[in-house]
């Protein structure tokens, strides 16, 4: 059955995430960024893979390079990581002209990036830094699929 297949190769991928965080030793950042990077995808109609193998890749290297190497240099480089943030916002205030689906998940989309943000800044007050930097590197990728569907003109629905 087609939900049952559905649910399975998310099980899969989620698996699979976790143990590489368990891996890197770096868990609850893989969970920080896995939960915020859904988050945001949800209706950010990014690019979509054609077969579960490449997403499972893509999604593996994505995690990999936002948690061991994006978060620490945002981390180390807190200027960086505040330029970043400013030009998310322009960029995903620029992608919302340009997202291909209802006005209604615009809105949705624009609310998720909305409570993300907030979440980086409350996370910048409290001094929880490594979970603002996490947060900006979901941020960070979701642009990322965003810009690649639309450089590639993808239009896969997975």
């Amino acid at each position: 059955c087609y939900v049952l297949e559905k649910r399975l190769v998310k099980l899969i991928s989620f698996l699979a995430i976790f143990v590489i965080g368990i891996k890197m030793n770096m868990l609850l950042d893989t969970i920080i960024f896995i939960t915020s990077f859904c988050f945001l995808r949800k209706y950010a109609n990014g690019y979509h893979a054609k077969t579960f193998e490449t997403c499972l890749v893509y999604s593996l290297m994505i995690v990999i390079l936002a948690i061991k190497y994006i978060t620490p240099v945002l981390l180390i480089y807190p200027q960086i990581s505040m330029i970043i943030f400013l030009f998310l916002m322009l960029s995903y205030l620029s992608h919302i002209r340009f997202i291909d689906k209802k006005v209604y998940e615009n809105k949705l989309f624009i609310r998720n990036v909305l409570i993300t943000s907030i979440l980086v800044i409350i996370c910048k007050i409290i001094n929880r830094k490594q979970i603002a930097c996490t947060l900006l590197s979901s941020m960070l990728f979701t642009l990322i699929t965003i810009k690649i569907k639309y450089k590639c003109g993808d239009k896969n629905e997975y």
